[in-house]
């Protein structure tokens, strides 16, 4: 859930506030944060509590929502970011 918020924030709120080269920004996400959240590691998670359906369905519904509305705050960080750059 942490990784969607750093994802879509250095997606949009390193490319607004500081000039930075589209590799290095490509490079952070993919590398840094991809790193420190793998889908594998996701996935292996919910296939372990397949034992209990029930735990595993609300771990898959908790990420997934939870996940959404973590990009959702990330995009809204970066908006705010852009508003204060402007107002400099």
């Amino acid at each position: 859930i942490v990784g969607c918020f750093l994802l879509t924030f250095n997606i949009y709120g390193l490319d607004l506030v500081i000039d930075l080269p589209n590799w290095l920004i490509l490079g952070f996400g993919t590398g840094v944060v991809g790193a420190f959240t793998t889908f594998s590691t996701f996935a292996l998670l919910v296939v372990q509590q397949m034992q209990q359906p029930l735990v595993a369905t609300g771990f898959l519904i908790l990420n997934l929502v939870g996940g959404f509305f973590t990009a959702l705050l990330g995009y809204g960080a970066a908006r705010l970011m852009d508003r204060g750059k402007r107002v400099w």
